[in-house]
């Protein structure tokens, strides 16, 4: 049992150390920049304004890594890319309410993918997706 857990830390400290101070730097952009979305004070006409443009920065950031990964000489993808990735892939609810479809069909999609998501566990990023998706369809 210990040594799982002994052999999962080191594992993440070698990945973390071999992450590229670039990849480090743009994660950590990106986390701050998620969390101000998250944040936001947005209602249905400025979405579009706030949180789209705001999406947009992150797909940015999750693209500026691939490049870098692209050129490493590793076929491995970072774990802060991967993060990313799945970041981008929570938030695209609001991402596509913000953009316009803010249908009874949409909301009952976008809770849906929302759910599909986070299953079981409930944590910060959740609770602030589920808030958004219902300031965007009430």
């Amino acid at each position: 049992m210990h040594y799982s857990i002994i052999l999962t830390a080191l594992l993440a400290s070698v990945s973390y150390a071999t992450t590229p101070k670039e990849v480090a730097g743009i994660y950590l952009n990106f986390e701050t920049k998620k969390l101000e979305l998250l944040k936001a004070d947005f209602d249905k006409k400025t979405a579009k304004d706030k949180v789209v443009p705001a999406y947009q920065a992150l797909e940015k950031a999750l693209a500026d890594v691939k490049n870098i990964e692209s050129k490493s000489k590793d076929d491995l993808l970072t774990a802060e890319g991967n993060q990313m990735a799945y970041d981008l892939e929570i938030l695209a609810p609001i991402k596509d309410l913000a953009a316009g479809l803010m249908s009874k069909e949409d909301c009952d999609k976008a809770r849906h993918e929302h759910a599909l998501n986070f299953p079981v566990v409930e944590d910060e990023d959740s609770t602030a997706i589920a808030k958004a998706i219902d300031k965007l369809c009430n």
